[in-house]
């Protein structure tokens, strides 16, 4: 399908359900087929509300005007679109707890949209821009979870940029950073949890400086909202939480005696638990660090890279994925 395949189909059931032909629960179940994968393999959602297009980034949802795009009541044009890959396997279902970002997910042999098609159709550049119907957040989603990136399809998004980006590599995941910046990174298919342990495996692709940090997320609210628990190459940990973008330290900033020093040699296993207001960071399978923090009670979980290097960027590649109750 493509864009403007899902366009006459938009406009099909939006008639349909106006009419009262069509229920709320048919009229979503209907709209979560319309979603679109571009030459670049950005996928494209239609808004519940306005049927305008917004695209997926890498970490939100973004309104914007597929490449090559002209609306039908611009007349006929060539489709760019390819149509998108389907798992072959059922994967869990997740919601994102994020107001302002659209929620995907994937289930079975179709492509899925979920609050995407109710969050958008605002005045914003972003998805969930207001207008649209407010969705449920729950408090956890199902667990365990778990996943080694060998199914390139399993809903992690895909960027690649000269200097930043995150995609399936060599049978992992990779995030790479620019030189002094971190990047976190959660599945497009995102789950709210309240207690939850996350863990993975790490290794360095660029090895020059002791201080490339990788690490987990907990608690995820948006991109800039979060609580990450890492690792540096030195020995150095470090829990903290991210608040609009602005990091603060609420644990570490020192070596761990437990784990030593070139704990990457050759990777590094990281865990990290968020049970009520208490942080705990494992490496591996050592106790390293706790903290107490309340900011965030539930949200999301992902990965996370950071460089504190002004001449070096981070680059990880990341395997083992988990997620299970503490």
């Amino acid at each position: 399908m493509d864009f403007h395949e899902a366009d006459r189909r938009y406009a099909e059931i939006k008639r349909r359900h106006e009419a009262g032909t069509l229920t709320d629960e048919e009229f979503d179940e209907q709209l979560k087929q319309l979603m679109v994968q571009d030459e670049e393999g950005r996928w494209w959602v239609k808004s519940r509300t306005t049927g305008e297009w917004h695209y997926y980034d890498g970490t939100t949802w973004i309104k914007d005007t597929p490449p090559g795009y002209e609306s039908l009541q611009g007349g006929p044009s060539t489709p760019l679109a390819r149509a998108p890959t389907f798992p072959r396997t059922i994967l869990p279902r997740w919601l994102v707890p994020v107001a302002s970002v659209a929620l995907v997910a994937f289930l079975g042999l179709a492509v899925i949209v979920f609050a995407i098609a109710r969050n958008t159709g605002g005045d914003s550049g972003h998805a969930g821009g207001g207008g649209g119907s407010p969705t449920p957040t729950p408090t956890s989603s199902d667990l365990p979870f778990s996943d080694d990136f060998s199914n390139t399809s399993s809903a992690w998004p895909r960027v690649r940029k000269e200097d930043w980006g995150h995609h399936y590599n060599d049978g992992g995941y990779r995030i790479y950073a620019p030189a002094s910046e971190g990047r976190p990174v959660s599945r497009s298919e995102a789950g709210s949890y309240q207690d939850v342990a996350v863990g993975v495996a790490a290794e360095v692709l660029n090895s020059q400086s002791d201080d490339i940090a990788s690490g987990v997320v907990c608690r995820r609210q948006d991109p800039d909202n979060y609580y990450s628990m890492m690792v540096f190459g030195n020995g150095y940990v470090s829990i903290a939480k991210i608040i609009d973008d602005n990091l603060h330290k609420i644990e570490g900033d020192g070596r761990s005696e437990v784990i030593g020093e070139d704990v990457f040699s050759p990777h590094v296993h990281i865990r990290g638990e968020c049970v009520g207001n208490t942080l705990t960071l494992y490496v591996n399978g050592e106790k390293v660090i706790e903290a107490e923090d309340s900011a965030f009670k539930s949200g999301d979980v992902g990965l996370f890279v950071d460089s504190l290097d002004s001449t070096a960027g981070a680059n990880i590649l990341f395997d083992n994925f988990f997620v299970k109750k503490p």
